[in-house]
């Protein structure tokens, strides 16, 4: 029962995130044109890489405290390497800070300004998974999205219409407050306050286990923006605005995924039934056939709320076709990658989807030079790597014929209806389709179930 209520801690706190980005990505568009949305896109996607900056010291972190408690750690120790983030973020952002000064430009200074609390911030959340601190975990979620949504409808009450600049503050005010709230926090599970950081010998040895998972985790979701990159540097700021608005909804729909995954990772760093890892495997795949039915719903949003954007629509149908294999990729294969597979290994099987990534997407625009092929590039290399990883990598996760089946008619049927049925007469088809594969996967569904239920 204690994981199915870490499991519904995490979705509820997600909820409100999930609300707060969802909002945000229909309501900036309507206030900002297109341009100016595509500026602020910009600044999101540079900003997602900020975790690169903590040099691996919160990923070696993670993997030291990773299935114990609090009870279990040394807290005083736990203060000195928070104390050393600390230092080490400030030292980092002091120098960017002087090239955003030097350079006069605000957006470098309000990066390097951001960049300081979210990593703090970053440690904060990384201990809270890794001790399976997951009520204090929703609490930081719950709050990252109020805060979020707040400040954004203060600087749209005061500034709507005018630059992105005035949104990208309101993303570091919102930094700021949930900073504060969790330092506040830590501090009052501390029994005494400890001055000080860590010794070099101990902080080059976090270093050392966290810099090639950082590496990994740093290729993995370059992996899944090299369709952004590569269209913001083939097009104009509107075209990547158009694709960067189906790219966040895509992200919307992950953040549930991978606040779930966060929950999994001390379950299966414990857990080698493997025929329970299997059975969650089908469950996600299930889940990611279900989200399908997002983008007939957003086909009238978008149509009517933002019309300007409708070109978007074409890169989210080939975007939401890989949700299934992204749920499993994130929630199973990361998590066991970080238990199971020495991070040199990790590391190395990210740079080969890299670089097999780039190269599909860049031939695909040299020949056909339309950005909705970087989309359909990013959904191919993900359908790949779900079979490299469960054929090869991870081979007791192989899908069986049923499976396989499934998967090849969520294909045929999910571009039919998206393509070439009206949106009205494709979403009732493809409920009906769903409907089929629930029933299609019901034992996988009464076994998991079973399994939260009875999982202390």
């Amino acid at each position: 029962m204690k994981l199915l209520s870490n499991i519904l801690k995490v979705l509820s706190s997600s909820i409100i995130t999930f609300s707060s980005n969802f909002i945000i990505g229909f309501i900036l568009p309507l206030y900002l044109s297109v341009a100016e949305y595509g500026y602020y896109r910009e600044f999101i996607l540079y900003f997602n890489y900020f975790y690169i900056l903590n040099l691996g010291f919160n990923e070696g972190l993670y993997i030291k405290y990773g299935g114990k408690s609090l009870q279990e750690i040394d807290t005083n120790q736990l203060q000195k390497e928070h104390n050393t983030t600390i230092l080490i973020q400030f030292i980092i952002c002091s120098i960017l800070l002087g090239v955003g000064v030097i350079m006069n430009s605000s957006m470098i200074i309000v990066f390097s300004i951001a960049v300081f609390f979210a990593n703090v911030t970053y440690f904060h959340q990384l201990v809270q998974q890794a001790l399976s601190e997951f009520s204090e975990y929703s609490k930081t979620n719950t709050i990252k999205g109020i805060a979020t949504i707040l400040t954004m409808l203060i600087a749209l009450t005061f500034f709507q219409g005018r630059t992105h600049i005035y949104y990208i503050i309101a993303l570091l005010v919102a930094q700021v407050i949930l900073f504060i709230y969790c330092e506040v926090y830590f501090y009052s599970t501390m029994k005494n306050r400890v001055k000080g950081f860590s010794t070099p010998k101990h902080t080059k040895i976090v270093f050392r286990i966290g810099i090639f998972m950082l590496a990994a985790n740093f290729l993995r979701v370059l992996v899944g923006s090299i369709g952004q990159w590569l269209v913001k540097v083939f097009t104009d700021i509107e075209g990547f605005a158009q694709y960067s608005l189906a790219g966040s909804m895509l992200s919307v729909v992950l953040l549930v995924i991978n606040s779930v995954a966060a929950v999994f990772y001390t379950v299966i760093s414990r857990n080698k039934d493997t025929a329970k890892l299997v059975a969650i495997k089908n469950l996600l795949l299930l889940f990611g056939i279900l989200s399908g039915l997002a983008y007939f719903v957003l086909f009238y949003v978008i149509g009517y709320f933002l019309p300007d954007y409708a070109p978007s629509l074409e890169y989210m149908k080939y975007l939401i076709l890989c949700v299934p294999y992204l749920m499993v990729i994130n929630v199973i294969a990361t998590n066991l990658y970080k238990t199971q597979v020495n991070e040199k290994k990790y590391f190395l099987n990210m740079l080969s989807i890299l670089i097999l990534t780039m190269g599909l997407i860049t031939i695909l625009f040299l020949i056909f030079e339309e950005p909705v092929v970087a989309a359909i590039g990013t959904t191919v290399m993900y359908i790949l790597w779900f079979f490299i990883m469960t054929i090869k990598t991870f081979p007791f996760l192989k899908s069986n014929k049923r499976y396989n089946l499934l998967l090849l008619s969520h294909f045929i049927v999910y571009l039919s209806c998206s393509s070439f049925l009206t949106n009205f007469t494709g979403m009732v088809v493809y409920i009906l389709y769903c409907f089929v594969a629930i029933f299609v996967c019901k034992k996988d569904i009464y076994g998991i179930l079973n399994y939260l239920k009875q999982k202390k």
